[in-house]
């Protein structure tokens, strides 16, 4: 459940490395179903997710981070191939991150957030080959990065973003 981390009840805590491949976004749907749906917790943990949608991640209740995703504990992440809609968080709508990752050939739709509607990025992340699209915040609508946080867009669409009060696209801290 909410801010429980031992994996007893709510999100999937992973707190070793792990990979995990789905069958393709349109047939491998995880819900959140009023938690995130991961939680990547893990001391120097290496964790791919691949192949798969992440929707329904709530954890407004909470104030919490990543409805879809949640990267902390110094963690190595790679989304490849991976759709995350309909997702809500006070800090990050689809993804927080406090650590490492990497998304790649992904798509991040209809999140919503305080700060950073698809991403709010307190930590090093590459984005490419993906796109953010019809998200929203306050403060980011696509991304929010943090003063001293390094984001990296490669290939990748950031369009039709809304921030009720700065950086439809980006706000960058």
């Amino acid at each position: 459940g909410a801010d429980e981390d031992a994996g007893a009840t709510g999100d999937l805590d992973i707190l070793t490395d792990m990979t995990l491949l789905g069958a393709g976004p349109a047939l491998t749907v995880i819900q959140g179903n009023n938690d995130r749906v991961f939680d990547i917790l893990g001391t120097e943990t290496t964790v791919s997710l691949a192949d798969m949608t992440l929707t329904g991640g709530d954890v407004t209740a909470n104030e919490g981070d990543g409805g879809a995703l949640r990267i902390a504990g110094f963690s190595t992440v790679t989304l490849t191939n991976m759709v995350l809609t309909g997702n809500r968080a006070a800090r990050g709508g689809a993804i927080a991150n406090t650590s490492i990752f990497t998304m790649d050939h992904s798509v991040v739709s209809h999140n919503t957030a305080t700060l950073g509607g698809a991403l709010f990025n307190a930590g090093t992340g590459t984005l490419d080959r993906s796109t953010l699209y019809n998200n929203s915040a306050m403060q980011g609508g696509g991304v929010y990065n943090g003063s001293t946080s390094n984001l990296t867009v490669l290939s990748s669409t950031v369009s039709s973003n809304t921030a009720s009060l700065q950086g439809g696209g980006f706000f960058l801290q």
